[in-house]
């Protein structure tokens, strides 16, 4: 049984179910009620199938990775990665790979985004599947990283919106990497932001 729970610092839903004797909970990446009850259908319609035996998760989704598995109704991608390892969707790995792979960059600027990086990754959730950041969870970023002080003085929107193109240039990464398929959240279907500053 899954039930569902609003998190009412950040305005988002969370699923919460029981999966091999420990509690799992994840967010629905959604602040819609109705696109968490689908959520929800799809996690106890996954749980279902994997308890009367017509569904079983890989060998390659590791225990760690099994309730964002089952979020997923089955659908991240367990395609080995190049060194034959599976892939981790999660973003905090993802932005770990993206970084890995910009040594052709000045070190001034590998230095920025690896200090951008450090702020997605903690107010977006390192633990996040990648595909699962919308724009809502990018205007809660903007929203949350607006309150917050350097050397006394607030965030401002030059900072924020360096770090979400920041953002941007991962989500690019990602999707010639085979993470993601899907258009930057950041944009709309003419590539304008969405996010206005």
């Amino acid at each position: 049984m899954a039930t569902l729970r609003l998190d009412k610092r950040t305005g988002f839903w969370t699923v919460r179910f029981y999966w091999n004797g420990k509690q799992v909970q994840r967010t629905c990446a959604t602040k819609r009620r109705g696109e968490a009850n689908r959520t929800l259908a799809a996690v106890e319609d996954t749980i279902h199938l994997l308890k009367t035996g017509r569904l079983t998760i890989p060998e390659i989704v590791t225990p760690s990775r099994q309730g964002d598995w089952i979020v997923s109704g089955g659908q991240i991608n367990t395609k080995p990665g190049r060194n034959g390892k599976p892939k981790d969707p999660r973003f905090g790995n993802v932005c770990d790979q993206y970084l890995k792979e910009q040594p052709q960059k000045h070190e001034s600027t590998i230095y920025c985004e690896t200090v951008h990086i450090r702020h997605l990754k903690r107010l977006l959730r390192a633990s996040k599947l990648i595909d699962q950041i919308d724009i809502d969870s990018l205007k809660e970023y903007r929203r949350r990283r607006s309150l917050e002080r350097h050397h006394d003085k607030l965030i401002g929107d030059a900072t924020i919106k360096k770090e979400l193109v920041t953002f941007r240039q991962i989500w690019g990464w990602a999707i010639q990497s085979n993470f993601v398929e899907d258009r930057c959240p950041l944009l709309d279907h003419e590539s304008r932001w969405k996010i206005r500053f």
